[in-house]
């Protein structure tokens, strides 16, 4: 997300929920990369349909790619990448990332994939999400 500032498609999902294109481009990138990780969890994304499938896996990516679309599109650095894994109990892990202010925040219990998360987050901080 280094090239945070620019021109992009957006429209309401619902009255008032804003979702933009890259939007979609980032959850298929974190979706490909997170099941790099743990090919065997469901999905919950904000950007995707739901289905009950995601509970069908040991364990469930939770997804926000933009959380903060608005302040994204308008070019205000108060936004960022949210994602947790954890099983229909408990979450395990869950990492905040905003890449504008180089903010991050890392919860986590016993989740054995923290290593490889924070690389899919690095991958942010040094590279353009959009060619």
């Amino acid at each position: 997300m280094a090239r945070w500032r620019g021109e992009f498609a957006s429209w309401d999902k619902v009255p008032g929920e804003v979702v933009c294109e890259l939007d979609l481009e980032l959850d298929a990138l974190l979706r490909d990369r997170l099941f790099a990780i743990d090919p065997e969890a469901g999905w919950l994304s904000e950007e995707t349909a739901d289905s009950a499938e995601r509970l069908l896996g040991p364990r469930v990516w939770v997804v926000d790619p933009i959380d903060g679309t608005v302040n994204y599109l308008y070019g205000i650095p108060h936004y960022a990448i949210s994602i947790a894994i954890g099983n229909v109990t408990m979450t395990t892990m869950a990492e905040r990332n905003s890449p504008r202010n180089r903010n991050r925040m890392i919860a986590t219990s016993t989740a054995p994939s923290t290593n490889e998360l924070s690389a899919v987050f690095s991958a942010f901080s040094t590279s353009s999400v959009r060619s």
